[in-house]
């Protein structure tokens, strides 16, 4: 009979991000430079509930294994450091090498005994040993346009020739900002999204079968709006919309430096239970858009570089939970109808004329007549996709599933492919 904590760590995910120790929440700074990924992210390494926050720091070379660097940001006198995001200094700017990585992070004042009387501002840092160690800026950013501004996405706008930052305001308000030098930033635009809260990106994505990409602003829960940009203002043009099914993934940040991909990983808010970590972040996934009966549709695959690391199960074998890795299952139909996945001792159901599929205590409204799923279990964590990667959901299983047989069962005819990382 294994322990408790052996039952702990056999529980960790194997290709889902979870710090070695301490809270974890928002992905920061996601920048891939010289062969390496880099995942920053809300840490508190003293302990494994929300305080103390910082930035931790993982690097892959495959955007699936993640080996965990020291902290790299922390609470000083003028407040924590919360979310931002990182470029690389392209533009030679700063007195900088152009290898050099930039950061811009929110100082949350008054969240230290130093910085109660202090407001949100927005710092820059740099590094030039590859992420390992920021150097702060000893200029302020930007100073506070609200009281708990904060988020700051920076990117390059070739055609305005500019940088651009995107900037959480307050309530469903944000802010776009224009910098030659990234040290004068002016207000450009201040817009009203309504639904909209915090961890702001905008970037373009490639429409199926059109020419022109479509601009697309994003926020925290996953509720996106699809317009145009000039590098001046963002214009919505009326659609948006949710690019989740269930609320455990949030405050999601696409990579920068890789152009022509947007490759977005999401924080997936993940009960303790116990463990001496909290919190894990969802899978990279890279998005696209699809147009369907005049509608824009979010596709969300995983990005190829996670599909990579799976191996097809033979035929020949019988598709098990692996004891320490995680199981890839795709569900085709040639009909719509009801479909139960067995695997160890949790049964998740998909009810067709409902449209919705039940895994442990959850119940997640998907969509009536699925034919195509996508079902990946990684420890606890279950990643759901269907409707060509359109509709995404994550559910924290509230047990590993046990190493039996999986079986699929169905009315209809379907195609079963299972996949298995180690």
């Amino acid at each position: 009979m294994i322990s408790t904590d052996e039952q702990r760590a056999f529980d960790r995910p194997a290709v889902h991000f979870t710090p070695q120790y301490g809270w974890m929440n928002d992905p920061n700074g996601l920048v891939y430079a010289n062969g390496l990924w880099h995942l920053y992210f809300q840490h508190n390494p003293n302990g494994s509930t929300w305080d103390n926050i910082g930035w931790g720091h993982a690097i892959s070379r495959d955007l699936c294994t993640w080996q965990q660097q020291e902290d790299v940001l922390y609470p000083d006198a003028d407040g924590m450091a919360f979310s931002g995001s990182a470029i690389v200094n392209r533009q030679g700017l700063l007195a900088l090498p152009e290898t050099a990585l930039l950061y811009f992070f929110t100082a949350a004042g008054h969240t230290t005994p130093e910085s109660m009387e202090k407001e949100y501002v927005q710092k820059t840092a740099y590094s030039t040993d590859d992420g390992q160690t920021l150097t702060l800026l000893p200029k302020l950013t930007l100073p506070a346009l609200e009281s708990e501004n904060r988020d700051p996405k920076v990117f390059w706008h070739e055609p305005s020739r500019a940088y651009i930052m995107c900037l959480w305001l307050m309530n469903d308000e944000f802010g776009i900002l224009r910098s030659k030098d990234l040290q004068s930033w002016s207000l450009s635009q201040r817009l009203s999204l309504p639904g909209g809260f915090e961890c702001p990106d905008l970037f373009t994505l490639a429409v199926d079968g059109e020419k022109d990409p479509v601009w697309v602003f994003w926020t925290a829960s996953g509720l996106w709006f699809s317009g145009s940009f000039d590098g001046y203002t963002f214009q919505p043009d009326g659609e948006t919309g949710c690019a989740y099914r269930t609320a455990l993934p949030y405050a999601a940040q696409s990579f920068a430096n890789i152009p022509g991909r947007v490759i977005s990983i999401p924080w997936l808010r993940c009960q303790n239970r116990g463990y001496d970590y909290t919190g894990a972040m969802g899978l990279p996934r890279e998005f696209s858009l699809t147009r369907r009966e005049g509608r824009l549709l979010l596709r969300q695959r995983l990005a190829r570089e996670v599909e990579a690391r799976f191996r097809p199960v033979p035929e020949s074998e019988t598709p098990v939970m692996p004891d320490c890795g995680a199981l890839w299952i795709r569900t085709t139909l040639q009909s719509p109808g009801d479909v139960t996945w067995q695997i160890g001792d949790c049964a998740l159901r998909y009810i067709q004329a409902e449209g919705t599929l039940y895994a442990g205590d959850e119940r997640i409204a998907l969509e009536p007549g699925l034919t195509d799923f996508s079902l990946l279990l990684d420890g606890t964590l279950l990643e759901i996709t269907s409707d060509n990667d359109t509709l995404y959901a994550v559910v924290d299983l509230p047990q590993r599933p046990a190493r039996t047989p999986v079986q699929v069962r169905t009315k209809q005819a379907a195609e079963n492919r299972f996949w298995v990382t180690e």
